[in-house]
């Protein structure tokens, strides 16, 4: 693991323009349309969002550990980076160090420390205020965004989080995966579990442990390997479960189906939600507002007095 400091961009960033470091890179500004970021040893953080058809890519500020069945990792030490294990049980595994740890996408606490450890390092890509639309992202650790806009792309050996996506999302997690509300046409696929709010229309998703949902619109997919709880599933949507499975209510022509135990209630179809409208980017600024002129009379008035005055008297 690198121990460059983080490269720090706080000034006006040109459209198009292309970042390569050896560590991590923070924004502290807008990037702007067509950014190209690569974090070689480190992450990637955009403290005030982006535009459209970006391509962040954070590598190496995490240690991947895959592989694992029930609790063959006994032990994890973790000095100053992200730590990813995928298939064992928490459990089982001793962590040390001072670092974040995320076990089948849960981040858990280390149960020892080093004082001695190095400063933990910044690791996967995070948004703090919304993306554009066609956002590629890729890394080996975590996904941490607010909104983001149609066709968003993201491949994670980590856990995914986001708050409403638009259209046509493409998400694929090894960790688990927590979003809000989901446009229509998305694919999700989490290794771990995956907890959301209402899903769009013809979309497919698969979770490998359990699924807790808001409502499952018409004709989407909805797979998961445990249990699955739902508010409401509509018309020509498929419900699979491992596990047991329980919906608040469904249309009659919903598919149901389940390894375990199934209970469906009685509740009424919800009123359909209306769609978001796309939110206003936050690098374009406002004009601002021309002062009031004294005396509240407008600008105009005021220049037709002024030359009034000016002309010569008879």
């Amino acid at each position: 693991m690198s121990e460059k400091d983080p490269l720090i961009i706080d000034r006006p960033i040109t459209p198009g323009e292309k970042f390569d470091y050896d560590g991590s890179i923070i924004f502290k500004t807008f990037v702007p349309d067509n950014v190209e970021a690569t974090a070689r040893d480190g992450g990637l953080v955009l403290e005030e969002g982006g535009g459209n058809n970006l391509k962040l890519n954070a590598k190496g500020g995490a240690q991947v550990i895959s592989g694992g069945n029930g609790g063959s990792f006994t032990s994890v030490s973790v000095n100053g980076r992200t730590v990813t294990v995928n298939g064992a049980n928490a459990a089982s595994v001793n962590i040390s160090g001072n670092g974040r740890v995320f076990i089948n996408g849960k981040e858990v606490l280390p149960n020892s420390f080093n004082a001695n450890a190095s400063k933990p390092q910044i690791s996967g890509v995070t948004s703090k205020a919304q993306l554009g639309e066609n956002v590629t992202i890729s890394t080996d650790a975590s996904v941490e965004i607010k909104d983001a806009g149609d066709a968003l792309k993201v491949r994670s050996s980590g856990s995914f989080s986001a708050s409403d996506l638009g259209d046509n999302a493409d998400i694929d997690t090894k960790g688990s995966a927590t979003v809000g509300d989901v446009g229509e046409g998305a694919k999700l696929r989490s290794s771990g579990s995956l907890r959301a709010g209402n899903l769009g229309s013809r979309g497919v998703y698969n979770a490998g442990g359990s699924a807790n949902i808001g409502i499952v619109e018409e004709s989407t997919l909805l797979n998961a390997g445990g249990s699955l709880k739902s508010e409401y599933a509509r018309s020509g949507a498929i419900l699979n479960a491992g596990g047991s499975l329980k919906l608040n209510g469904s249309d009659a022509n919903a598919s149901i189906n389940a390894g375990g135990s199934v209970k469906i209630g009685s509740q009424q179809a919800p009123p359909r939600t209306p769609k978001k409208p796309k939110p206003v980017r936050n690098d374009i600024l406002q004009a601002p507002e021309a002062p009031t002129p004294p005396g509240g009379m407008s600008q105009e008035l005021l220049d037709a007095i002024k030359a009034v005055r000016r002309r010569p008297r008879p």
